[in-house]
């Protein structure tokens, strides 16, 4: 995986995928990426093609609320999906754009 702020691409030979951490509750969170099995029997995966786990660690926090896009494509596209965030109101509102169309996402605040 490509990792890059608070997003992370995955490439394949027909598709890719995009994710992008668009929200978190307790602010950003750090990314980070292995290839490491804890507590499996290395003798289960061995000759198995690598496989690569992404881990998303947020700061310390009573509860969460998070928002993630995931962007599935055929490989090499360059579809473009754009957000927009509107903290203004009682909640967070995460307006997501693809070719024209927008569509909402509300996050209630918890008081």
């Amino acid at each position: 995986m490509k990792l890059k702020d608070q997003s992370f691409k995955v490439k394949g030979k027909k598709a890719q995928m995009e994710g992008r951490f668009v929200y978190s509750s307790s602010g950003e969170m750090a990314l980070r990426q292995n290839n490491q099995f804890t507590d499996v029997d290395p003798k289960e995966w061995e000759g198995l093609p690598e496989h690569w786990h992404l881990t998303a660690t947020t700061q310390e926090a009573i509860s969460h609320r998070i928002v993630t896009l995931l962007i599935p494509q055929r490989s090499g596209s360059r579809d473009y999906v754009s957000y927009f965030m509107d903290d203004q109101d009682h909640g967070v509102h995460v307006y997501f754009t693809n070719q024209g169309v927008t569509h909402r996402v509300e996050i209630p605040k918890a008081y």
